[in-house]
């Protein structure tokens, strides 16, 4: 048999009974006449099984089924392995007056036909001793019933034979150890006649449970319960039986006379073993009852093809052979330089060849690889996550990779909406800061323009003196007749009216060109369309067409009201005009400006007079428009100051709000100030010739997190005085330096990890490269292969045992495991299924013609003493050998294994 795939799930029906003398004289279902004929018959229907790998050939009292079967094996090349299941009676009887049912598996590669059957012939009925042969169980029928058949008396014999259960363990107590180590010994759980029917001898019960190793039954219950995982934990189970108890299922078969099919279980349960076919592999089920025994109708953990290797072809001179890989946890040990890594490597730069790896001799091997996947693919490049040495301990120093890593899990869950929302908030916040200060910058420009006009056009005190002083000399200068002093004060009122009119005509005809220049403007920001850039094909394509068609829509009515207002604005200045062409042509205004020409000095005065007044009314106006847009300079300066605060504001809110806590490890958000950059920002900008400069930014950068309204105020208004003495490269960029600083968040999500109580950065570094050995794994949507170069290099002892184990034991399950390793402890611990041991050739190491590497593979319960006579080093022995050869500590974690649940 060639296990060298290790341990795989398969069929074994360990309770199937052969038409022999023994069981037909108590349930007799076979096609035949004859006894003969019912064993040929037999023989052919085992003949045409194709998924049953193993059978327990069953017969009561006797090895005679067993002894037919082998007869015949030639036949049965279909089956891997036959074992011989002796079938009991043991007493007390059940609450149904029915004797109890225990099995006995014997070893028949270490125990021979006549060990076992010396063994069943030491349990006798008295008074006269008689035995299970068959001519004692004839003459225990005759003492029973004396004037029946021979036959009859067999049966008679056979049906009464009982042993009692301190007597059956008395008697195995006293067998040799060898014995004891090649026996297993099975109890029924059927309330009829299994050790569960007996009643109110709660003693007993527990008694034969402690005796046995394990447990027949299809129930689903008992399986669950007799490993700790229903009304009593693993604990209470140990301490009630001594150890924890698989349970195993056959078909129970008798012939199809009844309408049974051959190896078909009620139900369909099907008992699969996850072990060589082997007795040692059957063992393997004791040690680990809960991982390597199912009773279901499906193959258990069957994985998707083309997420599974199936095996690795190796040819060349460096290496020439095929590595047949399990499904679940494959791994490679070996010593120093035996090629462990160079294989792993390896197969991850064949399935992935944009990896990078930094070393020549494994480029240079991937010519002689190939890769064949379980979906009969090859060569095909798929995903994988591949782990190098100390992978995990480079992530672990760097708390940017960790939160990297954090982020790339949030995404996926439900919790990344608050993160979302964030990342949202603060896209848009900086926007909105980089406009208002664009706008800033824009109007402070403009108050600039209209403070130098304002300037440029006169003292306003001085202009109101000129107006008072001209108001008196034309006083005195139009001190004429009654008549004449009230048509120059109605002409002086009715120009005043014309001097209104005029500016305010003037306004208007200011705002008629800023509103046509307005109107050419585009009023969407058409960046929109790039940021949808991360939506889906179709529907950036929907929200794009209808962004063009609101553009569209909203640009029009944009434009008509403008136009609107500018209709307006032109009507009320052609009124206005009217008004003062009425005005010029009233007499009262044209008798004034008579009297006024025929007195040239008053006239002049007059003019002076009008043009003082018209100054001060500009003056008046653009101290409005200065008032206006110092207003419109401090909005903006609180809506710049309050934006930046929003950022703390709302990072703060989110440490508040953000908390996830799955698979044992909970995340917290913790709010990071980028110190560091923002003071790397400002001396790459600011001159730094000085001690004040220099004390300015230390005083910044010191103060920007616990007072950063005054910091944000007092930088902002520097800046728009002009105040900061940039280097040349940004000369003049005030607008673009404060924008860079203020729109900036300085305030960065990082994540904290606890487990186990413990903060990740008060965690050892072996438990932080655990943890995020767990990060890369469990929180993974994947079901690739994994493939992991000796993850326990960072980890001490206890952890490995107590947490990578465990971890490894479970995840194998959901995806296949690749790994190397040099601690016995996973390789045994974590169950290994397949273990590739690794050779490099040399003087005391030989390989198969000279390769420099060779591999051979197998499971843990592969076992071969040594072959001092064989040269070739991976042939001398088996894998659980080498196991404790290659391994320090190996014998020690295969004795843990079998000692974890106490069994001896």
């Amino acid at each position: 048999m060639n296990f060298s795939r290790g341990s795989e799930w398969m069929k074994w029906d360990l309770h199937i009974h052969a038409p022999t003398k023994y069981t037909c004289a108590k349930n007799d279902c076979f096609l035949g006449e004859t006894l003969e004929e019912k064993q040929e018959n037999f023989i052919k229907e085992l003949e045409t099984l194709t998924d049953i790998k193993v059978l327990g050939i069953t017969d009561y009292f006797s090895l005679d089924g067993y002894k037919l079967i082998l007869s015949n094996k030639e036949r049965l090349s279909n089956i891997d392995l036959i074992l011989p299941n002796i079938e009991l009676r043991i007493t007390p009887v059940t609450g149904e007056n029915r004797k109890i049912n225990l099995h006995i598996i014997p070893n028949i590669e270490v125990l021979s036909i006549e060990d076992i059957e010396s063994f069943l012939h030491k349990f006798v009925m008295p008074p006269h001793n008689y035995t299970c042969k068959e001519n004692h169980l004839i003459k225990y029928g005759e003492l029973l019933e004396g004037n029946i058949s021979e036959e009859a008396k067999f049966k008679r014999g056979l049906n009464e034979f009982v042993i009692s259960y301190d007597k059956f363990f008395e008697v195995l107590n006293n067998e040799t150890q060898s014995f004891k180590e090649n026996v297993l010994v099975a109890v029924s759980n059927n309330s009829t006649d299994g050790a569960s029917g007996i009643k109110d001898i709660q003693g007993i019960r527990n008694i034969i449970y402690n005796g046995v190793n394990v447990i027949f039954s299809g129930q689903p219950n008992d399986r669950e319960y007799f490993i700790g995982k229903r009304t009593d934990s693993k604990p209470t189970i140990i301490e009630k039986y001594g150890k924890l108890i698989p349970c195993i299922h056959g078909s129970d078969y008798h012939g199809s006379k009844d309408g049974r099919t051959i190896c078909i279980p009620d139900k369909k349960r099907f008992c699969w073993i996850k072990a060589d076919t082997t007795f040692e592999g059957l063992k393997q089920i004791m040690f680990e009852p809960d991982d390597r025994v199912m009773i279901q109708e499906n193959k258990p953990e069957d994985k998707t093809g083309y997420q599974v290797i199936d095996s690795i072809q190796l040819s060349g001179k460096t290496w020439n052979q095929e590595i047949l890989l399990n499904q679940n946890l494959n791994t490679i040990i070996g010593g120093r330089s035996t090629g462990k890594s160079t294989l792993l490597t390896s197969i991850a730069k064949k399935i992935n060849p944009k990896l990078y790896v930094d070393n020549e001799f494994i480029e240079s091997l991937n010519s002689s690889i190939k890769i064949n996947w379980k979906d009969t693919e090859e060569g095909v490049d798929r995903d994988i996550d591949y782990f190098e040495q100390n992978h995990m301990f480079n992530i672990a120093k760097s708390s940017e990779k960790i939160d990297e890593l954090v982020s790339s899990i949030i995404k996926d869950r439900n919790e990344n909406e608050i993160i979302l929302n964030y990342n949202k908030f603060c896209r848009e916040n900086k926007e909105y800061i980089e406009s208002n200060i664009n706008i800033i910058f824009k109007v402070r420009a403009e108050l600039d323009v209209q403070n130098r006009q304002l300037k440029e056009m006169g003292d306003k005190l001085g202009v109101e003196k000129e107006i008072l002083k001209l108001g008196k000399e034309i006083e005195l200068l139009s001190q004429k007749t009654e008549e004449q002093s009230k048509l120059l004060d109605e002409y002086a009122k009715l120009s005043e009216r014309i001097l209104i009119l005029t500016n305010v005509i003037e306004k208007y005809k200011n705002d008629i060109n800023e509103l046509n220049y307005q109107k050419g403007k585009e009023i969407f920001d058409t960046d929109v369309i790039y940021r949808l850039n991360s939506l889906s094909d179709e529907l950036r394509r929907e929200i794009i067409d209808f962004f063009e068609v609101l553009k569209l829509e909203t640009q029009t009515k944009w434009n008509q009201e403008i136009e609107s207002k500018i209709d307006i604005l032109t009507k009320s200045i052609n009124e206005k005009q009217i008004e003062i062409d009425r005005i010029k042509e009233e007499k009262s205004f044209a008798d004034g400006k008579k009297i006024l020409e025929e007195n040239k000095a008053f006239e002049e005065f007059q003019n002076k007079l009008k043009i003082e007044k018209e100054k001060l009314e500009k003056i008046k106006e653009m101290e409005k428009g200065v008032s206006v847009k110092e207003k419109q300079l401090s909005d903006l300066k609180e809506k710049i100051i309050y934006s930046q605060l929003l950022y703390k504001e709302k990072i703060e809110k989110l440490k508040n709000e953000f908390s996830i806590e799955a698979e044992g490890i909970k995340f917290n958000v913790e709010v990071k100030f980028s110190k560091d950059n923002l003071d790397n920002f400002l001396k790459e900008r600011l001159n730094l010739q000085g001690n004040e400069k220099q004390k300015y930014i230390v005083d910044f950068v010191e103060n920007f997190k616990d007072d950063t309204k005054n910091k944000i105020e007092e930088f902002l208004n520097k800046a728009l005085n002009r105040e900061f003495d940039f280097k040349s490269i940004y000369k003049n960029k005030e607008s673009l330096v404060t924008n860079e600083l203020l729109s900036e968040n300085w305030y960065k999500i990082s994540f904290d990890l606890v487990y186990q109580n413990d903060k990740f950065f008060n965690m050892s570094q072996g438990k932080q490269a655990f943890v995020i050995l767990k990060l890369l794994l469990e929180f993974s949507g994947k079901r690739c292969p994994i493939l992991i170069d000796q993850p326990e290099d960072s980890l001490d002892n206890r952890a490995i045992y107590n947490e990578l184990v465990q971890y490894i034991k479970t995840k194998k399950k959901e995806r296949q495991v690749i790994l190397v390793t040099h601690n016995p402890n996973i390789v045994v611990g974590a169950d290994a299924e397949q273990v590739i041991v690794a050779n490099q050739h040399g003087e005391n190491s030989k390989n198969t013609n000279g390769l420099k590497f060779q591999y051979v593979a197998g499971s843990l319960e592969n076992t071969k003493k040594l072959d001092l006579s064989e040269q070739v080093v991976l042939k001398s022995q088996g894998i659980r050998e080498h196991v404790c050869d290659v391994l320090e500590g190996g014998n020690i974690a295969f004795k843990k294994r079998e000692e974890k649940y106490n069994i001896k």
